[in-house]
């Protein structure tokens, strides 16, 4: 089982959400919910070709991202050609649905990296780059995402572009998706190199400005995220449930 994120109803409960694949039914996964306020276990059984169109949806990446509550993650339609969309989990109905499509479309190259995050506390950002030029692209959306947002209203800005020579690799033989942030026109990425030694790049005015290794805190290969604080409380019961999860 692997635990995909932590979400909140409208009611103040965290939800834990997590899954496991089925040898039997590889496009169906049995989807795992724990609820703190409850302390109980549901599981939703989903078809990922049930959310859209008879289609088939694989995420991306495993890792999503968490705004108002709902959590949201990457998901591509087709091998050749993929076509790649925002699936969200409304935490308060326990469902997913489709809430947007990504502004790049489609990729060439499943090596690509394709990171979506928080941008300003209250709306999206995506990172692109392609895997052949090395270009990188970021994006954000135009409006503040809610939950009431239909997905025609979410309209996405290019915000950046860094096209100059020798950019290094942001995704490398592991697949690990980079983490990064964005600050004064600034984009902070963390990744791993060909060999697993962690970086921290800084990138503006279409250049790389600074590169810096801290192999020498971590180990090989790390796990690295960025982290925006909530102001949004856990009850005291569910703090203590998530402590002794952590342990």
């Amino acid at each position: 089982m692997k635990a995909y994120g932590i979400g909140y109803s409208n009611k103040g409960s965290y939800k834990i959400v997590a899954a496991c694949g089925r040898k039997e039914h590889p496009t169906k996964r049995l989807w795992t919910i724990h609820d703190f306020a409850s302390n109980v276990w549901k599981d939703l059984e989903l078809d990922s070709g049930n959310i859209k169109e008879g289609k088939t949806h694989t995420l991306h990446t495993t890792s999503g991202v968490s705004l108002n509550g709902d959590l949201y993650w990457i998901t591509f339609i087709g091998k050749i050609d993929p076509v790649y969309s925002v699936i969200e989990f409304h935490s308060s109905s326990e469902t997913f649905f489709i809430f947007c499509d990504l502004p790049c479309g489609t990729t060439n190259c499943y090596k690509d990296a394709l990171v979506l995050k928080i941008f300003e506390g209250d709306r999206f950002s995506l990172l692109k780059q392609c895997h052949t030029t090395k270009k990188i692209e970021v994006w954000v959306s135009k409006n503040k995402i809610d939950n009431n947002l239909d997905s025609e209203d979410v309209e996405w800005m290019k915000f950046m572009e860094v096209s100059s020579p020798n950019l290094p690799d942001l995704v490398y033989p592991r697949y690990s998706q980079p983490s990064y942030f964005i600050e004064d026109k600034r984009l902070v990425v963390c990744t791993c190199d060909h060999t697993g030694r962690a970086w921290i790049y800084v990138f503006g005015e279409n250049k790389l400005i600074s590169k810096t290794q801290i192999d020498y805190v971590v180990d090989l290969w790390p796990s690295h995220y960025t982290f925006i604080p909530s102001l949004v409380p856990v009850p005291r019961g569910q703090r203590e449930e998530l402590a002794e999860l952590q342990v």
